[in-house]
């Protein structure tokens, strides 16, 4: 699975979610980090040992997508984070995903869905990593 996480980073600690991840790495070929706080991103999955790549914007973490995913492969896009940096909101960005997808032919290949889905057992995001934001904010 590839996971594509990204965009203008909200307070809280990604920890939760970059635990999850550490501990299912057979499960995960990389994380792609892209938009305005990939790089911090980026830094996060470093120090959590965690395969990444990191993208200057969403197209250029799909192109890459494109060249190196195997057939049948899951390709999950669950940012994490605000879309503000690159799209008007959320639905601007979904869309333009989904127009990747299909630009680059890879539609009957990916999957999206708002929640991490890993080793046969759902693992809400949300349930994971917003709880931390009211605990303990940067």
């Amino acid at each position: 699975m590839t996971l594509l996480i990204g965009g203008l980073a909200k307070a809280g600690s990604w920890d939760p979610l970059l635990k999850i991840l550490a501990q299912e790495k057979g499960h995960l070929r990389e994380i792609l980090c892209f938009g305005q706080d990939g790089p911090l991103l980026a830094n996060h999955c470093r120090e959590a040992g965690v395969a990444h790549a990191c993208f200057g914007t969403l197209r250029e973490a799909v192109m890459h997508v494109s060249t190196a995913m195997e057939e049948g492969e899951v390709v999950l896009l669950s940012p994490g984070c605000a879309s503000f940096d690159e799209f008007r909101d959320f639905e601007e960005r979904g869309n333009m995903f989904k127009s990747l997808v299909e630009e680059i032919n890879l539609a009957p290949m990916i999957f999206v869905k708002k929640s991490l889905a890993m080793a046969g057992r759902a693992k809400s995001w949300r349930s994971q990593v917003l709880p931390q934001k009211i605990k303990n904010p940067v």
